[in-house]
């Protein structure tokens, strides 16, 4: 009987696998950040004026808003990767109920606040349990709802497996 599968190519789909965990898992965390730079980028590409230094040519009539909208697609077609973690983590977000909107503001505080991922048990999941209990309190005034280690965990495996699977999604309708 023949393998379907070589040893290499299941390490490689295990490896490309773990590989995109990360990644969704940090544009999770620094989606702010990575936002603001990707706009910034954008607008600093976008602000350079397309034929700028070619005498005579501001005077000819044109399509400008046409010509920029040209260029905002090109650079997002450029920078196709970033654009699509970034679209596919707004997508996530938005299907995400209110409480797990207030566990991943609760993750993402804990990630600035240096309670990443270490050896052990992850220091994220306490700094999140406690934050994400005031969150809860602060937002439905309810102060008794408890957010287990087991269900953090779960929760943020989910929302990093759904972020994923939306990024596939998106690579899959090009």
């Amino acid at each position: 009987m023949t393998d379907i599968v070589t040893t290499e190519e299941g390490t490689a789909i295990t490896a490309a696998i773990e590989r995109d965990r990360r990644t969704a898992a940090d544009y999770l965390l620094h989606y702010a950040a990575r936002l603001a730079d990707y706009e910034r980028a954008k607008a600093e590409q976008l602000g350079r004026r397309h034929g700028a230094g070619v005498p005579g040519r501001a005077s000819l009539p044109g399509k400008p808003t046409e010509a920029q909208a040209v260029r905002s697609a090109s650079y997002d077609e450029e920078h196709m990767e970033e654009y699509r973690w970034l679209k596919a983590v707004a997508i996530a977000e938005r299907t995400l109920s209110d409480r797990k909107l207030l566990f991943l503001q609760a993750r993402r505080e804990a990630e600035r606040h240096g309670r990443g991922c270490g050896k052990g048990r992850p220091s994220w999941i306490a700094y999140t349990q406690a934050r994400f209990s005031e969150l809860v309190a602060d937002r439905f005034l309810q102060a008794d709802e408890e957010l287990f280690a087991r269900t953090a965990r779960r929760w943020w495996h989910g929302i990093v497996s759904f972020a994923v699977d939306v990024h596939l999604r998106l690579c899959q309708k090009q």
